[in-house]
């Protein structure tokens, strides 16, 4: 079983109300198992919504400047709770997204501090 942005599974969910449909899903869904989510979602924010940047820490809206940052971290913490009661050690996750970038992305950073393996489409 592995953890995929759901954005990347063609679910529109992302700021702007759409999604991908990456190739590499195709190969994933025929050779695994997996679970699709959105941690901004999961944190409650709603779909369409502001678009992010994360800077110095904080999950700051690109318009407004509001503090997305508890909605992000709860969204990330529930991602975790997905992993741990799956046995999910592996989660692609969309690279340019504030909660899934890899490094800076406040799930990713998540997950790799508990051990999920991040590979970033």
């Amino acid at each position: 079983m592995i953890l995929v942005s759901k954005c990347c599974a063609g679910i529109p969910c992302r700021y702007k109300n759409n999604g991908y449909l990456r190739s590499f899903l195709q190969k994933v869904g025929l050779e695994h198992d997996f679970i699709a989510i959105c941690p901004e979602q999961l944190g409650g924010l709603p779909t369409p919504r502001e678009g992010c940047l994360v800077r110095g820490g904080q999950v700051l809206g690109r318009q407004t400047g509001f503090d997305f940052t508890p909605q992000y971290e709860d969204g990330a913490r529930q991602a975790l709770d997905i992993c741990r009661r799956n046995g999910i050690t592996q989660a692609y996750l969309l690279r340019s997204s504030p909660s899934c970038g890899k490094a800076y992305g406040v799930t990713a950073r998540l997950l790799e501090e508990n051990g999920v393996q991040v590979i970033p489409v």
